[in-house]
């Protein structure tokens, strides 16, 4: 799934999603990245702290998937 949202501060992002995680990255440069089938709430983002080598692959993944959806 992808949206493009608007916070509202008028900050505008990009949000995309699979089955497990959540990543968001917004026109002031800010990034958020969520574990769902851990953390339904989003109240702890994976950016916080370093990535294990499964959810930086998949942040790349969902990044990848953004840009292409851009385009």
């Amino acid at each position: 799934m992808y949206a493009e949202n608007r916070k509202e501060s008028g900050n505008t992002g990009l949000t995309i999603r699979n089955d497990t995680h959540k990543y968001m990255r917004f026109s002031d440069g800010t990034e958020q990245f969520y574990k769902l089938n851990t953390n339904e709430l989003e109240t702890s983002d994976l950016l916080q702290s370093t990535l294990s080598d499964t959810d930086e692959i998949i942040k790349n993944e969902l990044i990848s998937k953004m840009t292409a959806l851009k385009n």
